[in-house]
C-alpha cells in the first residue's frame, strides 16, 4: 500500500513538473515575440528616417522624368494610330472599287434566278394542297385506335401498380432478412473473437497464478538465506570479540614484561660498569660477574617472553582481520539479498494486482458471451419469419405476373396496329412537310433575292463617292502622319539623353521603397497589443508588397506559430529563406515549430545547417544538444555538441554537461517515434529478440512501451489495438537481477493489407534500450501530420 501511495504521489509530482515546464516556455515564447516586434519597430523607423531626408530631390526627378515619358508614349502612340489609319483606309478604297464592280454583275444574275423561283412556286403550291386533304383522312384513323389502346392501357397500368407493390414488399423483406443474416454473421464473428480473447485471458490467469506462485518460493528461499546469513554475521561478531579480548590481555601482558626489563636492565647498569673497576678484589669481582650473569639471565628470559607476545599478537591481528573481512563479505551477501527480497516483493504486488485485473477480465468476457449468444437466437428467429412471409408474397406475385402478360399481349397487339397506322400517317405528314419546306425555301428565296437586288441598286449608286472621300482623308492623315513622326524624333534624342539619369533614379527609389511599412508598423502595434488575429492579418497583407524585404514573412510566421498554426507558419518561413537564405532566424524558428509537431530530425537538420554555415553558433549547437538527449536518445552526440558550446563560453552548455555527461548519470529513454522497420523477420515476435524500450523516468516501468505501441501502424498506416498479457520469459540482461530480467508480454489487434483483422504477440524489454524500429509487416511513424 505504501509503495502504491509513493508511485502515486511521484507520477503527480512528474505531472505537475511538465505543466510547469509547459507554462514557462510558453512564458519565454510570448516574451521572444515582443521582443522580435520591438526589434523590427525600430529597424522600420530608422528606415523610415533615412528616405524622409532624400524624399524632396527624389521627387523632383521622378516629376521631370514623367513629363518626358509621357510626351514620348503620346507621340509614339499617335504615329502608330495614324499609320495603322492610314493602311485600313487605303485597304478600304480598294475594296470598295471591287465591290463597285461586282455589284454590276451580281444585279444581272438577280433577276435572272428570281423568275426562275417564281415558276416553281406556282407549282410546289398546287402539290401541297392535294396532300393536305390525304392529311387529314390518316389522322382521323389513328385517332380511333388510340381509343382503344388507352382503354387497355388503363387495364395495364392498373395490374401492373399491384405487382410493383406486391415486389416492393417482398424486397423489403428481402432487405430486412439480409440485415438480419448480417447482423447474426456479424455476432457469429464477434462471439468467435469473444471466445478466443477469453480463452486468452484464461491462458494469461494461469501464467500469472503461476509466475505468482513461482516468486513466492522464490522469496521464501531468500527469506530463509537471509536468516542464516543474520546467524552467520552473529557467530562472526562474536569470534572478533574473544580474539579482540585475548589481544588486549597479551598486549597488557607485552607492556608489563616491557616494565620489569627496563627496571632489571636499570639495576644492571651499575653493576655492569663495576666490573671495570680495577681496584676490586677477586672475590668481588667474582661475586659481582654471578649477580650480573643472573640478571642477564633473567634480562633474555624476559625478552624471549617479549617476542612470544608479539607473535601471539600477529596472529591475533591476522585473526580478527580475517573474521573482519569475511563480515564484510557477509554484509555486502545479506545487503544483496535485501535488495532482491525488495524487487521480488513489488514485483510480487504488481503480479498480484495483475492477476487480479485478468480474473475480472475473464468475468466480463463470459457475461458478454452469453448475451451475444442470446442476441443470436432472436435474430435466427427475425430471419425465419422474413423467409416465411417472402413465400407468401411471391406465391401472391406469381399471379399478377401471369395476369400482367395477357394484358401487356393485347396492349402490344393494339399497339402494332398504331403503329402501322402512324407509319402511312407519317409518310403523308412526311410528303406534306417536304412540299411545304420547298414552298417556304422558294417564297424566301424571292423575297431575299428581292432585298438584294434593291441593296445592289442604293451601292452602286453611293460606292463612287464614297471612294472618292477616301482618298481625300488619306492624302490629308498622311500630312499629320510626317508632322507626327518629325516631332517623335525630337523627343526620341530628348530621353536617349535623359534616360541613364532616368534608370539610375528608379534603381534608388527601387532600393529605399517600401509600401509594406506601415502595414508592418500596424501589425506591430496589434502584436504587442497581444492582438495575434489582427497582427497576422496585417503582416499578411504587408507580404503582397514586400519585394524583397525578409520581415514580413518572418514576423508572419512568428504569428502563426504563437496561434499554434504550425504550415501556416512554415509555408512563410520557406518564402524568408527563398529571399534571404542567410538568415539564421527563419532556420532556428522552424526548428521549434518541427520539434513542437514532433519532426525531431527535421528539428535536427535545421540546427545542422546553420552550425555547418557558422560553427560558433552557440544557440543553434545548444538547442540541437537538447534533441538528441531528450527526443532521439543520442547521448553521446548530445555531450559532444555540450562539449563544443563549453569551449566557447556557453554556461548554459557546461551546466547540461555536468547534468547529463558523468560517469555516474542514470540514463532514461523517452519514444517520441519510429523511424524504420526492422530486418529480423522475428523481431519483436519471439522471447529471443524482443524490442528494447529502455526506462523513462515515469516511475510506471511500462510507459516507453506503451509509447511504442501507441506510435506503430499496420500495413495501412493505420493504428494497432493493444493489451499487455503480464510478465514472462527470463532473458538475460546486465541491468537486470543476478543478470536475468522478465520480458513484458502484449497482445496487439491489427489488420493486415487485404483489410482482414489479425491479431500477434509481441515481446519488450524495458531493462535495456536499443533503438526501437517496427516488426516486419508493420510501419513506422516518420510522417508528423496525423
Amino acid at each position: 500500500m505504501k509503495n502504491k501511495l509513493y508511485i502515486t504521489c511521484f507520477a503527480s509530482l512528474i505531472s505537475l513538473g511538465l505543466s510547469l515546464t509547459a507554462s514557462a516556455q510558453h512564458y519565454k515564447n510570448e516574451g521572444t515575440y515582443t521582443n522580435t516586434l520591438k526589434e523590427a519597430k525600430a529597424k522600420i523607423a530608422s528606415d523610415k528616417e533615412f528616405r524622409a531626408k532624400t524624399a524632396a530631390e527624389q521627387q523632383q526627378v521622378r516629376d521631370s522624368l514623367s513629363k518626358v515619358h509621357t510626351n514620348i508614349q503620346k507621340e509614339t502612340t499617335q504615329v502608330s494610330n495614324l499609320t495603322e489609319t492610314i493602311g485600313k483606309n487605303r485597304q478600304e478604297k480598294q475594296r470598295r472599287e471591287a465591290s463597285l464592280k461586282n455589284h454590276q454583275v451580281e444585279g444581272k444574275s438577280i433577276v435572272i434566278e428570281k423568275t426562275a423561283w417564281q415558276d416553281s412556286l406556282a407549282q410546289q403550291q398546287s402539290q401541297l394542297q392535294a396532300l393536305s386533304t390525304r392529311k387529314e383522312e390518316e389522322k382521323t384513323i389513328l385517332g380511333r385506335i388510340q381509343d382503344s389502346l388507352s382503354a387497355v392501357s388503363a387495364q395495364l397500368s392498373a395490374k401492373s401498380t399491384a405487382w410493383k407493390e406486391n415486389q416492393a414488399k417482398i424486397e423489403a423483406l428481402q432487405k430486412e432478412k439480409a440485415q438480419a443474416e448480417q447482423n447474426y454473421q456479424k455476432d457469429e464473428n464477434l462471439l468467435k473473437e469473444k471466445e478466443a480473447s477469453l480463452a486468452l485471458v484464461k491462458d494469461s490467469v494461469k501464467n500469472s497464478f503461476n509466475l505468482l506462485h513461482k516468486t513466492s518460493q522464490t522469496l521464501d528461499h531468500l527469506l530463509k538465506d537471509h536468516h542464516s546469513s543474520v546467524k552467520k554475521l552473529e557467530d562472526n561478531q562474536t569470534a572478533i570479540t574473544d580474539l579482540t579480548t585475548k589481544r588486549d590481555q597479551a598486549t597488557k601482558e607485552q607492556k608489563e614484561s616491557e616494565k620489569e626489563l627496563a627496571k632489571l636492565n636499570k639495576e644492571l647498569a651499575p653493576k655492569r660498569k663495576a666490573l671495570n673497576n680495577p681496584n676490586l678484589s677477586h672475590d668481588e669481582l667474582h661475586t659481582l660477574k654471578q649477580e650480573v650473569n643472573k640478571g642477564n639471565h633473567q634480562a633474555k628470559q624476559l625478552e624471549d617472553k617479549q617476542k612470544g607476545f608479539e607473535r601471539d599478537i600477529i596472529k591475533l591481528n591476522a585473526s580478527i582481520k580475517q573474521h573482519n573481512d569475511e563480515r564484510k563479505q557477509l554484509e555486502a551477501h545479506d545487503q544483496k539479498m535485501l535488495s532482491d527480497i525488495d524487487s521480488l516483493q513489488t514485483q510480487y504486488a504488481l503480479l498480484e494486482g495483475e492477476n487480479k485485473g485478468q480474473s475480472q477480465r475473464r468475468d466480463i468476457l463470459i457475461k458478454e458471451l452469453e448475451r451475444l449468444k442470446a442476441e443470436q437466437h432472436t435474430l435466427h428467429a427475425s430471419v425465419k419469419e422474413a423467409e416465411h412471409s417472402i413465400h407468401s408474397l411471391t406465391k401472391e406475385g406469381g399471379h399478377l405476373q401471369k395476369e400482367l402478360e395477357e394484358t401487356s399481349n393485347q396492349q402490344q397487339a393494339i399497339s402494332k396496329r398504331i403503329t402501322a397506322q402512324q407509319e402511312r400517317s407519317f409518310e403523308a405528314s412526311k410528303a406534306y412537310d417536304v412540299v411545304s419546306r420547298k414552298t417556304e425555301t422558294s417564297t424566301a428565296k424571292i423575297q431575299s433575292l428581292e432585298k438584294s437586288q434593291q441593296a445592289n441598286l442604293k451601292l452602286q449608286a453611293l460606292l463612287p463617292a464614297s471612294i472618292d472621300s477616301l482618298g481625300q482623308l488619306i492624302l490629308s492623315e498622311e500630312d499629320a502622319l510626317h508632322q507626327t513622326q518629325r516631332a517623335l524624333e525630337n523627343n526620341k534624342h530628348q530621353k536617349e539623353i535623359l534616360q541613364p539619369k532616368l534608370e539610375a533614379l528608379n534603381a534608388q527609389l527601387q532600393a529605399l521603397e517600401n509600401k509594406s511599412e506601415d502595414i508592418l508598423l500596424a501589425g506591430i502595434q496589434l502584436g504587442l497589443a497581444k492582438d495575434l488575429e489582427g497582427a497576422s492579418k496585417k503582416f499578411s497583407k504587408a507580404k503582397e508588397t514586400a519585394n524583397q524585404n525578409p520581415m514580413p514573412f518572418y514576423l508572419a510566421g512568428y504569428t502563426d506559430y504563437m496561434l499554434n498554426k504550425s504550415r501556416e507558419a512554415l509555408v512563410n518561413l520557406e518564402q524568408m529563406i527563398t529571399i534571404a537564405p542567410k538568415d539564421f532566424r527563419s532556420y532556428l524558428l522552424r526548428a521549434e515549430i518541427n520539434k513542437g509537431r514532433g519532426d525531431y530530425l527535421g528539428a535536427s537538420e535545421d540546427y545542422s545547417l546553420i552550425l555547418f554555415v557558422d560553427s560558433l553558433h552557440t544557440e543553434a549547437r545548444y538547442q540541437r544538444a537538447i534533441l538528441y538527449n531528450d527526443y532521439l536518445n543520442e547521448f553521446d552526440r548530445a555531450c559532444k555538441d555540450w562539449t563544443k558550446g563549453q569551449k566557447n563560453g556557453d554556461t548554459r552548455a557546461s551546466q547540461k554537461l555536468a547534468e547529463n555527461c558523468g560517469k555516474e548519470v542514470k540514463r532514461y529513454y523517452s519514444i517520441h517515434q519510429i523511424t524504420g522497420v526492422s530486418n529480423d523477420e522475428v523481431y519483436g515476435s519471439q522471447p529471443e529478440k524482443p524490442i528494447q524500450v529502455g526506462t523513462s523516468e515515469n516511475p510506471i516501468p511500462t510507459t516507453n512501451i506503451e509509447a511504442y505501441l501507441s506510435l506503430l501502424r499496420d500495413a495501412k498506416g493505420n493504428p494497432v489495438e493493444f493489451i499487455r498479457q503480464g510478465s514472462c520469459c527470463p532473458h538475460p540482461s546486465k541491468n537486470g537481477l543476478n543478470g536475468q530480467a522478465l520480458l513484458e508480454r502484449y497482445l496487439i489487434t491489427y489488420r493486415d493489407e487485404k483489410g482482414k483483422k489479425q491479431q500477434k504477440t509481441l515481446y519488450f524489454t524495458y531493462y535495456d534500450y536499443d533503438k526501437p524500429v517496427a516488426p516486419q509487416g508493420f510501419q513506422a511513424n516518420t510522417s508528423v501530420d496525423e
